[in-house]
């Protein structure tokens, strides 16, 4: 491996332990807090999907809160992207943190599943 690829595996490697120090500290930045769903604002979730033929799959949508309660969400499932590396961590963290919230089915938005197990 060259010097490059080694430091770029090292920055890598540094931005996932903050992904999973910040998702373990709940303190995420740019996730909405308790106190900010009495109003409106948009976060990750995990939906539940359901193909023609009954199987389940599973996709992370943008969902809108209401009150605390998802009101509606994104009609297909999101992507990663960030204004740069950092950015895109940032986005892999808010999602990762969706995970720990219950499953939503995409049809009716109603909890279908408990949090993911680790």
């Amino acid at each position: 491996m060259t010097d490059e690829a080694a430091g770029a595996h090292e920055r890598i490697i540094a931005g996932l332990e903050d992904v999973l120090r910040w998702v373990r500290a709940g303190d995420v930045p740019g996730l909405a807090t308790e106190g900010m769903r009495a109003g409106g604002h948009w976060n990750y979730r995990l939906f539940r999907h359901t193909d023609p033929d009954g199987e389940h799959f599973y996709q992370i949508h943008e969902a809108y809160y209401v009150d605390g309660k998802v009101d509606r969400w994104t009609n297909e499932g999101v992507t990663v992207m960030g204004d740069g590396a950092r950015g895109v961590l940032v986005t892999l963290a808010r999602m990762t943190a969706a995970l720990a919230k219950p499953t939503l089915d995409y049809e009716t938005g109603e909890e279908v599943g408990p949090p993911v197990d680790g």
